[in-house]
């Protein structure tokens, strides 16, 4: 299989991480399948895979300035930002999620 057809099968195989919606959980069971899911590709493809699947407001404002450039750098930031929350950051993010929505 060629690169460009792993990448455009873990795109489809994939879920939507959204940001908006997600629990730790969630973006643990995202994270492992993505990573399970593009292992073969190189670096620059992973990185463009995850792109295209990372919905929300915070997950698109994160991306935008996280300028990650490797793999590597992107797993140690995604477990910094979404998988070591505390349960008192979780529940904050979650009242403030409601008061901005009405």
């Amino acid at each position: 299989m060629s690169v460009s057809q792993a990448t455009s099968h873990a795109v489809k195989v994939l879920p939507v991480l959204d940001s908006d919606l997600t629990t730790v959980e969630r973006a643990r069971t995202f994270w492992e399948v993505f990573e399970e899911n593009t292992e073969v590709l190189p670096d620059k493809s992973r990185l463009l895979v995850f792109q295209q699947k990372l919905k929300g407001r915070e997950a698109e404002r994160w991306w935008n300035s996280s300028h990650i450039k490797t793999f590597k750098t992107l797993k140690m930031r995604f477990h910094n930002h979404f998988l070591s929350r505390t349960a008192d950051e979780l529940w904050e993010r979650l009242h403030s999620t409601k008061r901005h929505k009405g």
